[in-house]
């Protein structure tokens, strides 16, 4: 007869030591945009944020967060490793308890916000896609938010036809598209028909994936911080 109290051994040494959890609590705390501050609309700014590790455990040097931003409670979507996702993955490194990190990227507010107050908001988790789980049992201070007022401009988008040699092919797109021009961009976005943003990320061969991505007609943007130009791309698979 199979002993009870030695079974009673291995369940607790499996959820002691096979099951091993890392316990986060972090804190976010924005920097920019600040509330009741003002953005222009596409026109990209820097969005900072601080975000602290109070503990009681160490994050691993393979570990990362899971990034979320909110616009008047709808989240954005990024592409991860060629996944669209609702939130952008963040590595974080060896994130020692009471230590802290700052974000710095850039971002842009598309211009279906022009004159309109929102409510916009940042929201770290852990992510687990690591072998050793990490659990935050304290979401409450996860979340940073700010009221912004998202006013338009029209000198912070330039047509394409003030940049020589833009060419964007194939257009409509299926998987893939190339975009080539003498414009030095450093952040690429696409923009659906509801003002919701993709941000792509930027690669040497200029060729950007959007498979992910339904079908539908899209807002091209392209900035290095300081000047921007936007164009049609239409999706069709």
């Amino acid at each position: 007869m199979f002993n009870k109290n030695y079974l009673l051994f291995l369940v607790s040494l499996f959820i002691n030591v096979g099951y091993s959890q890392t316990i986060s609590d972090l804190n976010v705390q924005l920097k920019n945009p600040l509330n009741k501050s003002t953005q222009q609309s596409m026109q990209s700014f820097r969005l900072k944020a601080t975000v602290y590790n109070t503990g009681p455990d160490a994050f691993s040097a393979n570990d990362s967060l899971a990034m979320y931003v909110l616009i008047d409670g709808d989240s954005l979507n990024f592409v991860n490793a060629s996944r669209l996702e609702n939130f952008k993955t963040v590595r974080v490194g060896a994130f020692k308890v009471n230590d802290s990190f700052l974000l710095d990227m850039p971002f842009v507010f598309a211009n279906s916000f022009d004159n309109q107050t929102i409510d916009f908001c940042l929201f770290f988790k852990p992510l687990n896609r690591a072998s050793k789980s990490i659990s935050d049992q304290n979401f409450f201070n996860n979340k940073a938010c700010a009221q912004v007022k998202v006013v338009s401009t029209s000198s912070a988008i330039h047509s394409l036809s003030k940049f020589k040699d833009v060419t964007i092919w194939p257009n409509p797109v299926v998987n893939s598209f190339q975009l080539k021009c003498d414009f030095d961009y450093t952040h690429l976005y696409l923009m659906d028909a509801l003002g919701r943003i993709s941000e792509l990320p930027i690669n040497t061969n200029h060729v950007y994936d959007c498979s992910a991505l339904n079908n539908g007609i899209y807002t091209l943007i392209a900035n290095n911080g300081i000047q921007s130009f936007q164009s049609q791309l239409v999706i069709q698979k």
